[in-house]
C-alpha cells in the first residue's frame, strides 16, 4: 500500500518532497518508488541524500519513456 503525488513540469517549475529523518541502521534502507515520465520537456526526476548538512544525488533521470510506469530502486548504506 502506499500514496502517490504528482508533480506538473508544464510551467518549468521545480518541486522538491523532503522526507523525515530516518535513523541509520546497519544493513541501510531499500528506497524505491515507481514513477511515470511523457510527454516533451519532462524535465528530470532526481532524487538526493543530505546527511550531516551534506547533499548527494542519488539517483537522475529525464527521459520520455511513455505511457508506462517504472520502479527505481536505490539502496542506501550507513
Amino acid at each position: 500500500q502506499g500514496k502517490f503525488i504528482m508533480f506538473s513540469t508544464r510551467f518549468n517549475f521545480s518541486s522538491r518532497l523532503i522526507s523525515p529523518q530516518f535513523p541509520f541502521i546497519s544493513g541501510g534502507y531499500c528506497l524505491s518508488w515507481f514513477y511515470h515520465m511523457a510527454g516533451q520537456n519532462i524535465g528530470k526526476l532526481s532524487v538526493f541524500l543530505e546527511a550531516n548538512e551534506r547533499k548527494g544525488l542519488l539517483w537522475r533521470f529525464g527521459e520520455n519513456l511513455g505511457q508506462v510506469w517504472n520502479l527505481a530502486k536505490v539502496t542506501i548504506i550507513s
